[in-house]
């Protein structure tokens, strides 16, 4: 409720100072963050939970640690994906597909093992 009403002060602030462009800008938002102190061990803890036990990506979790950046997601994610590429090169030039470790309808591997 509170970030609307801070919206529509900024746009009229935007109005106030001839701004016209941001005065039919409703596209901004107010983002609150929760000013609770806790241990980082705490908010590990929960954010951990929410991912196991609710599904929750873990990435979309990442920018709710305490401390962290956009910068840092950024960089966690550009990491992340280029892991994932060296990865799958690394399995093309072994061999090693994924659909080898894929169990048939009866269990066993595909491939014969």
């Amino acid at each position: 409720m509170f970030g609307e009403a801070w919206e529509q002060v900024l746009r009229l602030a935007a109005e106030i100072d001839g701004k016209s462009a941001s005065v039919e800008d409703t596209s901004a938002r107010i983002i609150w963050h929760d000013a609770e102190a806790r241990s980082l061990s705490q908010t590990v803890d929960a954010l951990g939970k929410l991912s196991q036990m609710l599904g929750v990506p873990a990435e979309a979790l990442w920018e709710r640690v305490p401390g962290v950046t956009s910068f840092d997601v950024a960089a966690w994610r550009t990491a992340k994906e280029s892991k994932a590429t060296v990865d799958l090169v690394a399995q093309l030039m072994t061999g090693q597909h994924t659909s080898d470790n894929v169990p048939d309808d009866e269990g066993a591997p595909v491939g014969g093992e």
